[in-house]
């Protein structure tokens, strides 16, 4: 699975964004179960990174998975961190979000940037 690559992993992702992350404006109070995650990582053996913002649901939902945990020193961590921070909330990205993705996406679909921004917000609890 390439979810990076895929639009429709993005529309599940914003549906479980919306679903999980009671500080998003987007937040409609419903929750995750196993079977809405098996639709999306039920044919995989293992998930990274992606499933990262997700990890409460997914430890709740799946309790005898196992996790790896890698660590990082934050003086190495933090700038990585800043700059997708600022890679993804600049004037730039607000553009392709407002104005060039809404031509892009049917009516009802949150965009890439939108859903990667949720993503971010909610997870940090912003």
């Amino acid at each position: 699975m390439h979810t990076l690559d895929n639009l429709e992993h993005w529309m599940f992702f914003g549906e479980a964004l919306n679903r999980l992350f009671p500080t998003l404006q987007s937040y409609n109070g419903k929750d995750m179960v196993a079977e809405d995650w098996d639709q999306l990582f039920g044919p995989c053996e293992a998930i990274t990174d992606i499933a990262g913002p997700f990890s409460e649901s997914l430890i709740r939902n799946y309790p005898d998975a196992k996790v790896i945990l890698c660590e990082r020193p934050f003086d190495r961590w933090e700038p990585s961190v800043t700059q997708l921070l600022k890679s993804n909330f600049g004037p730039v990205e607000n553009f392709i979000r407002d104005w060039v993705e809404p031509l892009t996406r049917g009516k009802g679909q949150t965009s890439y940037v939108e859903n990667l921004q949720k993503m971010l917000l909610g997870w940090t609890r912003s």
